[in-house]
């Protein structure tokens, strides 16, 4: 071949200037009418244009041409395709090779999109072009997503199918034991491999046809479940998938331990580590059929506290705090039909609780001050604002000092009818009649002189 007959433009370059915005520009417009006029720009082309032309091109141009690569970068919305072994029908728009593989380039400004061949994407690369992954990987992902379509012609939806293949278990109300699920993952868990080297290997008749049947026997592992569910789902203490997302995301490890062990089933061993709101409004029913014996009532939970909240005959207006945990250790299995470790009495109730609230502890106050004071106690001091009350001993005639919250929680069985002993274990003084009558004067100072600064 003669000098003249040899390209001066690669064909690539060509088709880049065609279609580059740049060199669309008025200033090239004769330029781009040669390109468009002839497919091949030889040397002997390039030799019979006047003088001035010749220098453009043999300058100016290859400046232009680069300019026009710069416009160009890959289209990560469509980077590559697999055409499928042995299809080589569509050409590279900038070579006219065809190619099995096909890349997308697109134009920066316009939003043009070409396609191109495995080599001629490498030599964008090579200019700087950035892809997301390796050639070599786009082709190896490009193959898979097309052996994913073919496998799909053979079982429809069998891509999505193995995709959510656990999201049937994750949908159902209940939890499923592991005894009743073991086999279903296992099932999957093969089909998957499976699916993987197909689509990492290629056709394989066998491993197609056991997809196939894993699928078929999937969905008769569904029936049975569902079934399981049907026959489940009202039966008292069944683990509903509430629970479990509670137990979850409470970090509850012990209880999810417990309940798969116990098939699923809330024990008198979990119940009391299960706080999730429809179980709780279900044991509080259950539970109030045997407070009811006792003169009280469970009217809710504070969650936050941990801790149920009941009321008692005959100061209903008091809310009275018990630790819902360790109540349903010692006394909750009675609602399992157990012999419980202490019995449900009066008494326990209001050893264990505590009183939280200012209104609760003015009325329960009032009450003892109303049942010690026909004792051998008299509350001699009371102050709501610091939290103190002195507690007057007529038999030793001493004075004790302590905190109102406290006397009031270790004494709660004053409030509700009396006890033999009123609880001062708690004390931070213990005065006599001369120290207490010096203390009141001091509060009462105190006291007067907080009213003239704030005046």
């Amino acid at each position: 071949m003669s000098n003249d007959n040899k390209l001066f433009i690669q064909k690539r370059d060509r088709v880049l200037l065609l279609h580059s915005v740049h060199f669309k520009s008025e200033l090239y417009r004769e330029y781009r009418d040669l390109l468009v006029k002839n497919k091949r720009i030889t040397n002997g082309l390039v030799n019979s244009l006047p003088h001035e032309k010749q220098s453009f091109m043999r300058t100016v141009l290859r400046q232009v041409i680069r300019e026009a690569h710069n416009e160009w970068q890959a289209d990560e919305s469509k980077i590559v395709e697999d055409k499928g072994e042995g299809n080589t029908d569509i050409k590279c728009s900038l070579c006219a090779t065809g190619n099995r593989y096909i890349f997308y380039i697109k134009n920066k400004i316009s939003g043009e999109k070409l396609n191109v061949g495995s080599d001629c994407i490498e030599d964008f690369v090579n200019d700087g072009l950035k892809l997301p992954t390796t050639i070599a990987d786009l082709k190896k992902n490009a193959t898979k997503i097309q052996r994913m379509f073919k496998l799909n012609s053979l079982i429809p939806d069998v891509n999505e199918k193995i995709e959510k293949w656990a999201a049937f278990l994750d949908k159902q109300p209940i939890y499923i034991p592991k005894e009743r699920t073991k086999n279903y993952y296992d099932l999957m868990n093969t089909t998957q491999a499976l699916y993987k080297d197909y689509l990492e290997n290629g056709h394989k008749n066998d491993s197609v046809a056991e997809i196939a049947k894993n699928l078929e026997t999937k969905e008769e592992y569904e029936l049975n479940i569902e079934r399981y569910v049907k026959q489940k789902i009202d039966v008292p203490f069944i683990v509903t998938k509430n629970i479990i997302k509670n137990l979850q995301r409470n970090g509850n490890k012990t209880a999810l331990r417990m309940i798969e062990s116990d098939n699923g089933f809330i024990t008198s061993r979990t119940a009391g580590r299960v706080t999730e709101t429809n179980f709780i409004s279900f044991i509080i029913n259950l539970l109030n059929t045997h407070f009811d014996k006792v003169d009280s009532s469970i009217v809710s939970m504070d969650h936050d506290r941990g801790q149920l909240v009941f009321q008692m005959k005959p100061l209903t207006r008091v809310n009275l705090y018990i630790g819902y945990q360790l109540f349903m250790e010692e006394v909750g299995m009675i609602i399992f039909g157990e012999e419980p470790i202490e019995m449900l009495t009066k008494s326990y109730l209001l050893q264990q609780s505590n009183i939280y609230e200012s209104e609760s502890a003015e009325i329960a106050l009032k009450q003892m001050e109303k049942n010690l004071g026909k004792k051998f106690m008299k509350i001699a001091f009371i102050s709501y604002n610091e939290n103190e009350i002195i507690v007057h001993s007529r038999k030793s005639n001493q004075y004790h000092l302590c905190k109102m919250d406290n006397f009031i929680n270790d004494n709660l069985k004053w409030a509700f009818g009396g006890d033999k002993n009123v609880d001062l274990s708690r004390s931070i003084k213990v005065m006599t009649h001369r120290e207490y009558q010096l203390y009141r004067e001091a509060k009462k100072v105190a006291k007067d002189m907080n009213r003239s600064i704030n005046r």
